[in-house]
Parts: C-alpha cells; structure tokens; sequence
C-alpha cells in the first residue's frame, strides 16, 4: 500500500506475472470519469459521452476504433444532451443509435432519454416515452435486452428517494414508440444501490449485477423477473463502488476491476477479480501485471467479442488512457 498527496492506492499483494494481463492501448483518448459507455457492434467502436474533466460536465460523444486504436470525436448536426455525468447509455444495434439515461449536471438531476443515431449525419433527438417514467437519477446502471429490444435501468442516486438510492427496475422498450414501464420482480433485489455496477448474459438470459460492497445477484428476464443472490464459495472483491464489471460470455465470467473502496472513499483501488458462473461460483484474484493500470474509479469498460477481451477507459484521476485485459488463454 502507498498514499500518493493524501490517497491510499491499493493493490493486490501478488506479484507474479499472469496469464492475462492488462496492455496499455491508447493515451490519446479524452479525459473523463463517470461517462456513458457501450459497444458499437456495427462498426466495432466503444461509445463514450458525457462524463466529467474534472473541471466540468461535458456532453461530447466519442468513438474508440477497436481494430485500429484510433479516437475520433463524434459531431452531431445538432445540439446534445445537457452536459453532465453519472449518466448510462446503451447501443440500439436494431435503430443503430446510442441510448442515453438520466445523470447529473448543474441544472440539477435527469430523467430524460436522449438517442444520437450514427447512420450517416449523425443526429441526437430526445425520446419522449409513454408512460409513467423513473425519477431524475444519477449513477443508476442499463443494459440493453438483446430478446426484447429494451433497455433495463436499475438503482441509481436519487436526493428525493428513501436512504437517497433506489433498487427499482425500468424497462424502456426501443422498438416502435418508446415506453417506459416499472417491473415487479420477484425475489429478494438487492439493497437500493448506486454506483454499482451490471452486465448482460445474452446466453442465460438475465442481467448480473454487483454491488452493495461486493456482493452479486442475477435477474432472470424471462417471464416475472426474480432476482438470485449468487453466494461464491471463496472470498471476493474488497467492498467498492464505481467499479466496472463486464460479462465474458465464452467463459460465463463476470470481470470486476478497480473502483474506490467503502467506506473508505479515498482509497482507490487497481485489482482485478473474476467470478466463474459455471459450477460453483468462485472468485479468482488476477495477479499485478508489470504494466499495471492506475487504481481509478469511475472508468467505463465493454466486452469486446472480436479479440476476446476487455477494454476500459478513463476514470477519476481523470485518466485519458485505454486498457485492454485479454481473456483467452
């Protein structure tokens, strides 16, 4: 452990070289935490928009080339979104759009949907859906149901909830007109929770989600919703929030990284956990790699499926850098 001008960094105590370790891809990325991030499948891009500098909010969108590591920033022929961060987005491969959810900024918190389509000029447009609509949030998490054709948004901060989070379930439909619609769900949820963190099992059909400290729970889509907690049979992850958390599908993984800790907020971590699905769930702690990234909060991250891997940006200390953690063999 070290403190660098009054942070504690952690880290994990092994040293050995891994199997899989994290490679540095770019620098040249823009500077942002607590963005909006999802994968373009059509042109093999990670999506990033809003977010903050560190300075202030911002509501740019930019795309990461995963085949040739080049950034570009994005230019609407129209005015974006209010600038802001704590915000949640998905790619709509149907419409070819990236959807955008809530957040917050400094006119106050959001519960708006904006979409920015990126087939020729590329063009935002506020969604104005039918039906009652979650309250004005930041740090909630979303999915996109591949099946269904909708995004799902669960939790999220809100100053006018109970205890200040939510654990409540939306799912706004994106085929057609868009509708938003609470759904009841069975099981114990999770804790009202914020800042945590989701992913999406195309394969089993549900939505994973970690949080509340570190614990896990999954939400089987078909039929009434209900959520699971899974109970590993080996200890985990340090308690955190703002970490990121990506589904490897081959392998029925879920790839937790980096974060702050709870209830020490200061301290910012740089580990790297994984969690087998198959059999008993058992957490499995990735070695330090000799080019490690530096513990962060707050960075976006995606599955990419054309090199098996996972790719993160950004993070408080407003990092600019692009990781890569390869997961095959």
């Amino acid at each position: 452990m070290k403190r660098l001008a009054g942070l504690i960094v952690l880290g994990s105590a092994l040293a050995s070289p891994a199997a899989a370790a994290w490679t540095l891809l770019s620098e040249g990325g823009p500077q942002r935490h607590t963005f909006a991030s999802a994968l373009d499948t059509s042109r093999g891009e990670l999506l990033v928009f809003g977010g903050s500098d560190g300075t202030r909010y911002r509501s740019e969108t930019y795309a990461y080339n995963l085949a040739t590591g080049a950034w570009r920033q994005i230019q609407p022929v129209n005015a974006a979104p209010s600038p802001r961060r704590a915000v949640e987005g998905v790619y709509d491969p149907v419409n070819d759009r990236l959807v955008v959810f809530g957040g917050m900024g400094d006119d106050g918190f959001h519960a708006d949907v904006w979409a920015l389509s990126l087939s020729g000029s590329p063009t935002w447009s506020e969604l104005l859906p039918h039906g009652p609509r979650p309250s004005p949030r930041a740090a909630p998490t979303a999915v996109y149901d591949t099946r269904r054709q909708r995004m799902l948004v669960f939790g999220g901060y809100d100053p006018t909830a109970p205890g200040f989070r939510w654990n409540d379930l939306w799912a706004l439909s994106l085929s057609g007109k868009p509708v938003w619609r609470r759904l009841s769900t069975g099981g114990i949820p999770p804790a009202p929770l914020s800042g945590h963190s989701a992913a999406y099992d195309a394969l089993q059909d549900r939505m994973l989600v970690f949080g509340g400290g570190n614990q896990v729970w999954t939400l089987s889509l078909g039929g009434r919703p209900t959520w699971t907690r899974i109970v590993p049979s080996s200890s985990g992850p340090a308690p955190r929030d703002e970490q990121a958390a990506v589904f490897d599908p081959v392998r029925q993984r879920l790839i937790v990284f980096w974060g702050y800790a709870v209830p020490d907020v200061d301290t910012y971590l740089n580990d790297t956990w994984v969690l087998s699905l198959t059999g008993i769930p058992t957490w499995t702690l990735l070695p330090l790699s000799a080019e490690q990234p530096y513990p962060r909060w707050g960075h976006g991250a995606i599955y990419d499926p054309g090199a098996d891997r996972v790719v993160s940006h950004g993070g408080q200390l407003i990092r600019h850098e692009t990781w890569a953690l390869p997961l095959g063999e």
